[in-house]
């Protein structure tokens, strides 16, 4: 499925309001971790609301961690 839209800062890449993409973590985008990082997508969208005056990589460090874990859970599961 192609991207109708997305958006991206230094961190997160977001793609159709549906997927989150760690870049830190996950440079090819691979893994969504929309539903651990909501707080993300949430300052992507008011940025956009916003017409870009707000900062869209705020709340973003309290989800790495939570991104990180479930990436190790997968690849000892896998």
């Amino acid at each position: 499925r192609s991207a109708q839209h997305s958006i991206q800062n230094k961190r997160f890449t977001l793609v159709n309001n549906e997927e989150l993409y760690g870049l830190s973590n996950d440079p090819s985008e691979t893994e969504n971790v929309i539903a651990e990082c909501p707080q993300v997508v949430d300052k992507f969208l008011l940025y956009i609301i916003n017409g870009g005056q707000d900062a869209a990589g705020a709340g973003e460090r309290r989800c790495l961690p939570a991104a990180r874990e479930i990436r190790s859970k997968r690849s000892r599961a896998g």
